[in-house]
């Protein structure tokens, strides 16, 4: 039997056209060509260039703020930042009208308190007035050291009133301030309080106006504790928005050299320092008005031995030491422009 030949199979070349795998966009990204990888990895590098600037903005901005601390003329400066406390009530002291920065002859008010710790010193801003009538700004600082939260040993004109009144709950005070002016000056004491001891020293003066660089002259200030007040706020029952009023800058030297955060209470007061109005910082209960010398807002016989301040909200407001961060060495900061510059020059 003759077996049928098989025809023999011819193997041909095909040219075969390679298409790009696509597939619809689904929200995911798509490795599939060279083109998609090639792309994804310049915008990696270009995510890369922009941390490493805004790194390099933000230490800039650091240095800034660190090199740079308000000038002590009664004006509010960018470095505060926002406001650490704000007040809630109407003053009872009566508002200025004139809007003059050397006279406020119709009211006293505190609208909001800022403050920062930075090149050792710390500074004060109080927004509002201060009428050149004699009223008394008060500023209470509990630095951490022992202090009094319930007043006692109180010496002089400046603060005997204040004998036996209490400060609000977990405010022990060390240090305690009082401001009053008459005509075109204002005068600055400042107290230290140990145990059941006060030592008083008269600092100085400076006129209205924000004159001097805040410079106090006339009295003994070894640590050059500056003072400036702006009294140009008028005509707004609360201005939250007021950028002028009551500045300080005090060195921590003069304080003991606290290293932790700073509680501050400040109040308008009378011109004996007998009869509390109802500007607080931080603010007291919204809708209180004057506390008087008895908290009922009379005025007695001037002792304001029974101002008890927990009870009318607890004033206070903190100032971190955190509030300026510290600047970026600038061995660091090169290094990170020799980065960026690689960066580049290898793209």
């Amino acid at each position: 039997m003759v077996q049928k030949s098989e025809k023999p199979r011819i193997f041909t070349s095909k040219i075969l056209k390679i298409v790009p795998y696509t597939r619809k966009v689904t929200g995911r990204r798509d490795f599939s060509t060279r083109s998609q990888l090639v792309a994804i990895k310049e915008e990696t590098k270009m995510s890369t260039q922009k941390l490493t600037l805004s790194a390099l903005a933000l230490a800039l901005c650091s240095m800034a703020l660190a090199s740079n601390p308000p000038t002590v003329d009664g004006t509010l400066d960018s470095s505060y930042g926002s406001s650490l406390a704000n007040q809630q009530n109407v003053t009872s002291f009566g508002q200025s009208t004139t809007g003059s920065a050397y006279n406020s002859s119709a009211g006293s008010q505190l609208d909001a308190a800022y403050g920062l710790i930075s090149g050792g010193t710390l500074y004060i801003m109080l927004t509002g007035n201060l009428q050149t009538n004699g009223n008394h700004l008060d500023i209470w600082l509990d630095t951490g050291a022992a202090g009094q939260n319930t007043l006692s040993g109180t010496t002089g004109a400046a603060n005997s009133h204040w004998e036996g009144a209490t400060l609000s709950n977990g405010f022990n005070a060390s240090q305690f301030f009082t401001v009053n002016g008459n005509g075109t000056s204002f005068y600055v004491n400042q107290d230290t309080l140990s145990g059941s001891a006060w030592v008083d020293s008269y600092l100085g003066s400076n006129g209205y106006g924000g004159t001097g660089g805040g410079t106090l002259s006339g009295g003994a200030n070894p640590g050059n504790i500056l003072a400036a007040i702006d009294d140009s706020n008028s005509g707004a029952s609360i201005n939250l928005a007021d950028t002028t009023g009551m500045e300080m800058a005090i060195p921590l030297a003069d304080l003991g050299n606290p290293t932790g955060p700073i509680k501050i209470i400040a109040d308008i007061n009378g011109g004996q320092d007998d009869y509390l109005s109802n500007q607080f910082l931080g603010s007291l209960t919204s809708g209180m008005g004057s506390l008087g010398d008895d908290g009922a807002g009379n005025y007695t016989n001037g002792s304001l031995a029974a101002i008890n301040l927990s009870n009318y909200g607890n004033p206070m407001f903190i100032v971190n030491p955190q509030a300026v961060p510290a600047p970026m060495p600038i061995a660091v900061l090169g290094l990170g422009v020799l980065a960026l510059i690689v960066r580049k020059r290898s793209a």
